[in-house]
């Protein structure tokens, strides 16, 4: 039986390869991917973890996955280059395997399971999340008029929720943390207002929304789990200014 969980693990990850790659070449078919893609997550998910999580850790892993899968399909849509979207097509389905594979040794392969796994990916996949999701829809402001306040709302909420699942993976409690969730839905709904109005690139747009996200979500975990630290905090800063400052010399201002 767990042979064939993680049979079915590989085989959606290569429905996966090719229902990206159809999409890359049938944009159109986007309704019929994103249901076939979140229904076959969800069956994948129920069969691998068969009374194995509460419905609640079901519930929270399968949102976490699928707004993965969801910002990868929204990534593809705007990659112009075919060298990039063969990437992403085969990227955002190995990672989403290699998930659902950490999930499988967390529940029944414990000598293959490393420490803090999951809540590692937890936080790096989120920061990728936030970053394909600020892309997609900067270029939804630019190209089909999305009003920015409408874009802005849409950012700030997928943060908020992947903010609340790495409270989640982090076993904080939720409640007592609720503050901080609504401090960065509001600190990121003005910054992403006010970077959607800046003339330039919405891949930039989403890099700078990013880079913001990630210092904020590293500050409230260094917060909340008492480990504050202003050497490691500035050095966080350091970084993340620098990077910012060679997008601003660099980047096309149009």
């Amino acid at each position: 039986m767990l042979f064939l969980k993680k049979i079915l693990i590989h085989l959606y990850g290569l429905a996966n390869i090719a229902l990206f790659y159809l999409l890359s070449v049938k944009p159109q078919y986007i309704n019929y991917v994103i249901l076939i893609l979140g229904l076959g997550l969800f069956f994948v998910l129920k069969f691998v973890t068969q009374k194995k999580m509460t419905r609640n850790e079901f519930i929270n892993f399968f949102v976490f996955i699928f707004l993965f899968v969801l910002s990868g399909i929204m990534f593809l849509l705007l990659v112009e280059y075919a060298y990039l979207e063969y990437i992403i097509i085969i990227f955002v389905p190995i990672i989403t395997v290699y998930y659902l594979l950490l999930i499988f040794n967390f529940l029944y392969a414990h000598h293959k399971y490393q420490p803090f796994s999951l809540m590692s990916a937890f936080e790096y996949l989120s920061i990728l999340d936030i970053y394909f999701f600020s892309v997609g829809l900067a270029a939804l402001h630019v190209f089909l008029n999305l009003p920015f306040w409408v874009a802005s709302l849409l950012i700030s909420g997928v943060g908020s929720i992947l903010l609340s699942l790495n409270f989640w993976a982090s076993k904080f409690n939720l409640k007592n943390n609720f503050k901080y969730i609504i401090a960065f839905f509001l600190i990121l709904l003005e910054v992403s207002s006010l970077l959607l109005w800046l003339p330039i690139s919405y891949f930039v747009k989403g890099l700078f929304i990013t880079i913001f996200s990630f210092l904020f979500i590293k500050f409230i975990d260094k917060k909340i789990s008492q480990k504050w630290d202003f050497r490691n905090v500035l050095i966080y800063i350091i970084i993340c200014l620098a990077i910012v400052l060679v997008i601003l010399l660099t980047t096309r201002w149009f």
